[in-house]
């Protein structure tokens, strides 16, 4: 993206400028470094000097005004400070195969002192009698003013001694071996691997020379002199780094702390060759070199890094090397996602990972206290004055390394509720008007509300006593008694009081008062209804009563019978059906030969079929019946209400006496509900079976439940009306399956169900992008799926999908190009991923023979003359250090 802010103009055009000058036309073009200026790496520093590095990337730092030696892993973290007796100024690492462990040697003046792992002084009394003393300077060998350090592969160690004007060799237990070479002012000194085998450079500040010598100190040549800007010029230079791309030093950097800038050169040709400068077009006060002392080589993350008097390690890509990025979540938990607290403070808890910091909020006036530590990974806050109800705490954790990671935790504070309560009460009543008494505190108020009326009352509160007269409606009536008080939590009491002032109804099926039969066996059945009933009785005994039905018969006396139906309440409320039945054998003898006593049907018309002898008339319910095709064979056809039918016959001899029978039917007309509650309907799944369940309700008994999958029966359990199965998926199609349920009166009812078994992932695709930072994303999906767009950094958007296109829109949306992928799930939760192909800027702006000056000269032109760049130039051009107006690494 090529950056427009007239306010940057300025900036911009100084470093595409340095660059080209710098890079592009240096004498080895081939072997120049390409540079990028990476995010320094500030934690922990102060007056950093010399550095070193080990074999996992940390970084030891010569840092006085710290105490000693600061040791950063390769993120930038301090890992610990090694404090020195006197002032550190250089650093190195010894390690050889021999050694149990790697040694710090520290130069601090007049001496070189290692330190073991646990950052211990070795030629300290007090440390363990285990360790062996090493302390270089004393005796043999003994420093002036020592400068640097460096140790060869042999573990022997090189230092300068800028007092002595020379460099001392010591063995690798810290043995004199010799000195060599005369220096003006020694102040660096490095172990390189030359095609010849290893060598040691010194740098010479005052002369402004590296000098190589072989490890026994013989001279090999010379680099570099005392002068201006010309190549392989130096004006104060006092540290060198040097690359090793195939295990041969090929690249040398001299940091030159005059100019404030690196120099590349090129040691594999003879005479070295300048390359080009490093760090002179950075502009930005954290990345510029003020009185730099040191660079070394991180080759592990190919990068230059610049010990600089920002208090700062100043970093240099080198050909595509960057800063390592820490990746590795936060660990941080809470003890807790919710809590319900009585008192106005709580304590939260829990656990995050050694050396993270811990900030905190409430999204109420509480106060949230500053995080504590009792161990090295447990935390605790304090939160003090809570208001009542819900308080969310909102803590975020982060790591030294910039990861964070934030959890909320619900506090619901609930004040102490106020006293209630609520004297003996009937729960069933026939008084429609009751009064309700309890006690509660002084100062409280007291409401009832009644569901059934939807009608809140006030109560009368007296010295804590508290009464309110409640008007009853019939059944149920539920009672919400709340107290509610200026400071605490309101207290409610719930119950129910039913109200029933009516009498049983009884529903009976028999013959009529008044009525003759000729039958001795009375049959008697029928329906109570009532919600609280007590005793049902036929003539004063005990009848049984089934889900509210009865179903009895009684022997007649010869005469009359008086037949009496008492059913009462718990209330007393009492109700009697009172019937006389005349019992006289000689009258006719009806046969009732259809329909059975008790028939349940859902066929509306019955028919009523009868043999009766030596009858002059025959009525079924008052209605004259048709003469069958034998003598005294009568049938009539009766049309039924829905529910309970009695049909009575009548039939009378030549003598006009008549006598009665009667039968009972229930005509149910109304099918079975059967509900299929899960799975819903037209599901897709990519299980291999799923569960499921629903309800049967009718209002005559269940006869028969059966349940299929694509036909194929399934055993299925029902209790108390509520059924369930497990259905099966073999392979991917879709499955009916249906429930069928059948009633006493032969109803039927089916409910059916279709999922749609589906393991294959959906397809999607991605448009190609021609731009860097697309401000739009489309493709093609499987019909029916959802899309969403997302990145590695935590953007996530959902895109639109019409029929099987989708589309997302980015403009104005900050994510990670580099990163983007898409998602589509299909309705069985199958997901596909794609990445998407972000094409990279390359900086050839003109599109002709790679990155020129001409591309360079272009993109100034753009800036100054604030001219639209054409979609090709957008599509290449990538100019830093501002992007759309703000720093920009990249």
């Amino acid at each position: 993206m090529i950056a427009a802010n007239m306010k940057s103009r300025f900036t911009v055009v100084m470093m595409v400028v340095v660059s080209v000058i710098s890079l592009a036309f240096s004498v080895g073009a081939a072997l120049s470094p390409t540079v990028s200026t990476l995010a320094p790496l500030e934690k922990g520093l102060q007056t950093p000097l010399k550095m070193a590095l080990d074999v996992n990337g940390d970084i030891y730092v010569a840092d006085p005004r710290s105490g000693g030696v600061v040791q950063l892993d390769q993120y930038g973290a301090v890992k610990k400070v090694i404090r020195t007796q006197k002032m550190a100024t250089a650093v190195a690492v010894l390690n050889t195969l021999s050694m149990s462990e790697p040694k710090l040697l520290v130069v601090m003046g007049d001496r070189v002192v290692a330190y073991n792992q646990n950052g211990v002084a070795l030629d300290d009394p007090a440390s363990d009698s285990g360790l062996a003393k090493f302390v270089i300077g004393s005796g043999a060998g003994q420093f002036v003013r020592a400068t640097g350090i460096a140790v060869d592969a042999n573990g022997y160690i090189y230092v300068s001694d800028a007092g002595a004007k020379n460099v001392k060799i010591f063995t690798p237990t810290g043995g004199f071996s010799k000195s060599f070479g005369v220096f003006s002012q020694p102040v660096s000194v490095s172990v390189v691997n030359a095609a010849a085998g290893q060598q040691i450079a010194v740098l010479d500040a005052v002369t402004a020379k590296i000098q190589f010598f072989t490890t026994s100190g013989d001279f090999v040549k010379s680099v570099g002199a005392a002068g201006d800007l010309s190549a392989l010029a130096f004006r104060y230079p006092l540290g060198m780094a040097f690359e090793n791309k195939t295990g041969i030093v090929d690249r040398m950097y001299v940091l030159d702390s005059y100019h404030g800038y690196l120099q590349a050169v090129d040691l594999t040709v003879e005479p070295a060759a300048w390359l080009g400068n490093v760090g002179a077009s950075d502009a930005f006060a954290s990345t510029k070199l003020i009185t730099p002392s040191d660079v070394i080589f991180d080759s592990l993350n190919k990068r230059l890094l610049v010990s600089n008097g920002m208090s700062n390690i100043v970093s240099y890509g080198i050909d595509g090397g960057s800063n390592p990025i820490y990746s590795a979540p936060l660990v941080f938990t809470v003890e807790n996602s919710s809590v319900t607290v009585y008192a106005s403070s709580v304590t939260l808890k829990g656990a995050v990972e050694s050396g993270a910091t811990i900030t905190s909020s409430v999204n109420t006036t509480a106060v949230a206290t500053a995080a504590s530590f009792p161990s090295a990974e447990t935390w605790m806050v304090g939160v003090s004055k809570l208001v009542p109800g819900l308080n969310t705490v909102s803590l975020t954790a982060a790591n030294q390394y910039g990861v964070t990671s934030t959890k909320t935790i619900a506090v619901t504070y609930v004040p102490p509720a106020v006293q209630l309560s609520v004297d003996s009460f009937a729960v069933l009543t026939k008084d429609e008007m009751y009064t309700l008494t309890g006690t509660v505190e002084s100062g409280s108020k007291v409401t009832v509300y009644n569901s059934a009326t939807d009608i809140s009352s006030q109560a009368s509160v007296i010295d804590g006593v508290w009464i309110c007269p409640e008007s009853l409606v019939e059944g149920t009536n539920s009672l919400v008694v709340t107290a509610a008080k200026e400071g605490k939590s309101s207290a409610k009491k719930e119950f129910a009081i039913d109200l029933d002032t009516k009498s049983p109804i009884i529903n009976a099926s028999l013959l009529s008062d008044g009525s003759f039969s000729s039958s001795q066996v009375l049959g008697i059945s029928g329906t109570v209804t009532d919600s609280h009933l007590a005793s049902f009785t036929i003539n004063s005994e005990t009848a049984v009563l089934t889900n509210g039905e009865f179903n009895t018969a009684v022997n007649l006396n010869l005469g009359k019978n008086v037949i009496t139906i008492t059913a009462v309440d718990q209330l007393g409320n009492v109700t009697n059906d009172i019937r006389t039945i005349t019992f006289d054998p000689a009258l006719p003898q009806i046969v009732v030969q259809s329909p059975v006593d008790g028939l349940v049907t859902s066929e509306q018309n019955v028919v009523v079929s009868t043999s009766v002898a030596d009858v002059s008339s025959l009525t079924v319910n008052g209605q004259p019946a048709l003469p069958g095709t034998a003598p005294g064979e009568f049938t009539a056809t009766v049309k039924l209400t829905a529910g309970l039918n009695t049909i009575i016959i009548d039939a009378a001899d030549q003598f006009g006496r008549t006598a009665q029978a009667k039968r009972t039917v229930t005509y149910d007309a109304v099918k079975p509900i059967v509900t299929i509650s899960s799975p819903s309907q037209e599901i897709a799944t990519n299980k291999p079976g799923l569960t499921v369940s629903g309800t049967v309700t009718d209002n005559t008994e269940i006869s028969g439940i059966t349940a299929t999958v694509n036909g194929a029966d399934v055993p299925l359990t029902i209790t108390n009306g509520v059924f369930s199965f497990f259905a099966e998926f073999s392979q991917e199609q879709a499955y009916t399956i249906a429930v069928t349920v059948t009633d006493s009166a032969k109803n039927i009812s089916t409910a059916l169900r279709t999922v749609l078994y589906d393991v294959t992932p959906p397809e999607v695709s991605v448009a190609d992008i021609k731009t860097t930072y697309p401000t739009a994303l489309s493709g093609n999906v499987e019909t029916g799926s959802s899309v969403f767009v997302s990145d590695a950094a935590g953007f996530k958007a959902a895109a639109v999908v019409a029929g099987n296109s989708w589309t997302s829109n980015l403009t104005g949306v900050s994510y990670d190009a580099a990163s983007l992928s898409v998602t589509a799930t299909d309705a069985a939760g199958n997901s596909s991923v794609k990445t998407v192909l972000v094409p990279v800027a390359d900086g050839d702006v003109d599109g002709r023979d790679g990155v020129t000056v001409q591309d360079a000269l272009r993109v100034m032109r753009l800036v100054v003359s604030n001219t639209a760049p054409t979609q090709d130039e957008l599509n290449h051009g990538d100019v830093g250090p501002l992007l759309n107006g703000k720093r920009n690494a990249n």
